[in-house]
C-alpha cells in the first residue's frame, strides 16, 4: 500500500499549514487531516486524492486512471471546503 508525502510534488511545509485530503465520490464525502499527522490515508482507499496549502490557497488533486471518475465531480466537492483554493491536477503514472 502506497502513502503519499507532501514533497511528492513541491508542497512547502514553510507555506503555512497544508491539509491533506481524499474524497469518496461514492459518498460525495471528503475526508481531511492535518499533514503532520503520522498515519495517512492510503491513496488506494480514495477515488483521488492530494493537499492543500492553506495559506497561499494552492492544491493538488492526484487522480489514478485507473479510476473512472470525472474531475468535474471531485472539484465540485473540493469547491464546497475550498472555495478560493487554485488547484493543481496530477495524473497518477505507474513505474516500469
Amino acid at each position: 500500500m502506497s502513502i503519499f508525502a507532501s514533497q511528492d510534488i513541491g508542497h512547502d511545509r514553510r507555506a503555512g499549514a497544508i491539509e491533506a485530503w481524499a474524497v469518496d465520490l461514492d459518498a460525495r464525502h471528503l475526508h481531511t487531516w492535518p499533514l503532520e499527522r503520522k498515519a495517512l490515508m492510503p491513496a488506494e482507499l480514495a477515488d483521488a486524492h492530494g493537499r492543500v496549502e492553506l495559506m497561499r490557497d494552492l492544491g493538488s488533486v492526484i487522480i489514478d486512471p485507473k479510476h473512472a471518475i470525472a474531475i468535474d465531480d471531485v472539484l465540485d466537492i473540493l469547491r464546497e471546503r475550498y472555495p478560493r483554493v487554485r488547484w493543481l491536477i496530477f495524473r497518477k503514472t505507474t513505474t516500469p
